[in-house]
């Protein structure tokens, strides 16, 4: 609790990961570095990737400033750069967390690692709070689900890739 009213990111969560697994890779998102990557099964990395998003640019800083000032009474938020991940056969959907004044954003990430993608959903507020939230893509590619975790709303949208 110290280290969020300091606006700093707490020891335990320094090294916070993100796993997420297809039929033929496994992606890892460090939350407090913004680093992506790509394994096989056998546990050989395939490439490492930097996101660097314009958008999250100051993002650490916006938590850090609301953690001083709201943090301990209204609940604290969180030092990460992705809220939910979906592996794919064709790569990795990253449901990003963005500044408050931001759409709900996904990032695609092609399993070469070469391409983002950015899909902006209007009309979708994020809980400024939100912590692991539901995000996957459907089996056939056509339809996206976004799961508010504290509201328990399940929201629908075409998926555009």
């Amino acid at each position: 609790m110290q280290a969020y009213s300091r606006g700093e990111i707490p020891d335990k969560l320094v090294n916070l990961v993100m796993l997420s697994s297809s039929s033929n890779a496994i992606y890892s998102m460090q939350q407090t570095t913004g680093i992506l990557e790509k394994y096989t099964h056998a546990g050989e990395q395939v490439w490492e990737k930097v996101l660097n998003i314009p958008a999250q640019r100051n993002l650490f800083d916006q938590i850090a400033q609301y953690n001083k000032e709201f943090g301990l009474d209204n609940g604290r938020r969180i030092f990460m750069y992705v809220r939910a991940m979906d592996a794919r056969e064709g790569g990795v959907a990253l449901l990003l967390n963005m500044p408050v004044d931001r759409p709900l954003t996904i990032a695609w990430v092609s399993k070469y690692g070469n391409t983002i993608d950015l899909i902006e959903v209007e009309g979708i507020t994020l809980d400024v709070h939100g912590f692991m939230e539901g995000f996957t893509v459907s089996p056939d590619g056509q339809w996206a689900y976004y799961l508010e975790r504290d509201t328990g709303i399940i929201y629908q949208f075409k998926w555009p890739l």
